[in-house]
């Protein structure tokens, strides 16, 4: 996957922050994730509480993620011990994780997009 980003003077980009903050964050993530082959509300992000037990506490679509960072304009900073992207929610099962899609590459790439929806 290249390392495409958005800048907020593209036109596109101007024209997304125009309307719906959930339509341009489901075009831009899209854009990024479909050559993946991955659906952003069929993909989720799960978190653990800890190592030793295992138990997960967190787990929504990457969507989901996504719109609520750029809401909260709050740059994600996740701990890949016990935060990963799997293809069941409340999973943290490795047959589940989607290997097709590293969490710090995930971590970049909502993080431009929270910069350009609100720079």
């Amino acid at each position: 996957m290249s390392d495409h980003y958005y800048y907020r003077n593209e036109p596109r980009v101007e024209a997304l922050r125009k309307g719906h903050i959930a339509h341009a964050v489901r075009v831009l993530l899209g854009e990024r994730l479909a050559p993946l082959g991955l659906d952003p509300e069929k993909t989720y992000i799960s978190a653990v509480d800890s190592l030793i037990t295992m138990n997960v506490t967190y787990s929504v679509s990457l969507f989901e993620e996504a719109l609520q960072k750029v809401q909260e304009n709050y740059l994600p900073n996740y701990d890949t011990s016990s935060v990963n992207i799997f293809a069941v929610p409340y999973s943290f099962e490795g047959e589940h994780r989607i290997k097709s899609l590293e969490l710090l590459v995930f971590e970049r790439m909502l993080m431009n997009i929270v910069k350009v929806l609100n720079d």
